[in-house]
């Protein structure tokens, strides 16, 4: 983020941008994007009753029955309007936008790998046969040769659903093969991973001390909060509402979102720019310090979760854990 006073031009321009992105957002109906730029405790007055909404979440809420009204494809237009610049203004539209990984930061990755195996173990065996003990050795297994099989992720240019829905087939398949079970047809082995997914994530509870504390209380700040993960947005929604937390996040970003992996500063320029947000105005937390330098190249922020120390990444401010976060915003800002 810098820190000199920028020009009133250069304010009106990022304030008449902010209008025609919500406008998009509109046409296109995008519920996440159009609630970007509301504050959490924003209070919305109308022209109809209740004539007034009360925070971001009852606001998302009006709007997400409204859009349901509109067809499919219309325009809007904005008449006579008029942009006043003010000091104060610009303070409020520079504040920090957070962007978030998930396993390191908020979740630990070793209490999260021993839950999946269990998990596994009792979803998949009324499905496809086999014991629970099997589905969760067999994912201990497996998990780690896909991951350096594929490179961790694969490349960064790949196209995403096609890496995701052969690395979900090749899971399977290899789960299926150790328990000794019939492998199910193509579709089957991208729909079950899913459906997997789907059942674990909601239940894994692995955060950090902390965590749950400090995001509720950035959201509450009025921080908008995004995730910046190497996850697809499904796992991360699953994630997040185990943890009680989906309602303090805007979007949820995987490579899912962006068609591009989590594999260099393409990543980052593409969350930032669908976010709508200058690179100058994020702030990437992440605890992979060669994740932060692509994040810095992107021209974002960054704060590394690491031991105290570390100069590995460059970074505006190195911490233990997501728990000292909100004291460190306040630091930098």
């Amino acid at each position: 983020m810098t820190t000199t006073e920028s020009a009133p031009a250069r304010d009106e321009a990022q304030l008449r941008q902010l209008i025609a992105d919500q406008m998009s957002a509109i046409c296109a109906k995008d519920l996440d994007r159009l609630m970007n730029h509301y504050a959490a405790d924003v209070v919305v007055f109308d022209a109809k009753p209740p004539f007034q909404t009360q925070g971001a979440a009852a606001w998302r809420r009006t709007w997400e029955a409204c859009l349901s009204c509109f067809p499919d494809s219309f325009q809007t237009e904005m008449r006579d309007r008029s942009v006043t610049i003010s000091g104060d203004l610009r303070s409020s539209l520079m504040d920090w936008v957070l962007f978030i990984d998930d396993g390191g930061v908020m979740n630990d990755n070793a209490l999260r790998g021993s839950q999946w195996q269990r998990l596994l173990g009792e979803f998949f065996p009324p499905i496809l046969g086999g014991t629970p003990e099997a589905w969760a050795e067999a994912n201990r297994i497996v998990a780690p040769r896909l991951w350096q099989g594929y490179g961790l992720y694969g490349p960064a240019d790949v196209d995403y659903a096609a890496y995701d829905r052969a690395y979900r087939t090749a899971w399977l398949g290899g789960l299926c093969e150790l328990v000794d079970v019939r492998v199910p047809p193509e579709e089957e082995c991208v729909a079950l991973p899913h459906r997997a997914a789907a059942y674990v994530t909601r239940r894994v509870r692995s955060a950090y001390p902390g965590a749950i504390a400090a995001i509720r209380h950035l959201h509450n700040s009025g921080y908008r909060l995004h995730t910046a993960s190497g996850e697809c947005s499904a796992e991360l929604a699953g994630y997040l509402e185990g943890m009680g937390v989906r309602h303090c996040f805007q979007r949820l970003y995987g490579p899912d979102l962006v068609n591009t992996l989590k594999e260099g500063i393409e990543y980052y320029a593409r969350i930032f720019a669908d976010a709508g947000v200058a690179p100058d105005e994020a702030l990437v937390v992440e605890d992979n310090p060669l994740a932060l330098r692509w994040a810095a190249q992107a021209g974002a922020g960054t704060v590394l979760i690491a031991s105290a120390g570390s100069t590995e990444a460059p970074a505006a401010a190195v911490i233990g854990s997501l728990a000292e976060l909100p004291q460190v915003i306040e630091r930098l800002e």
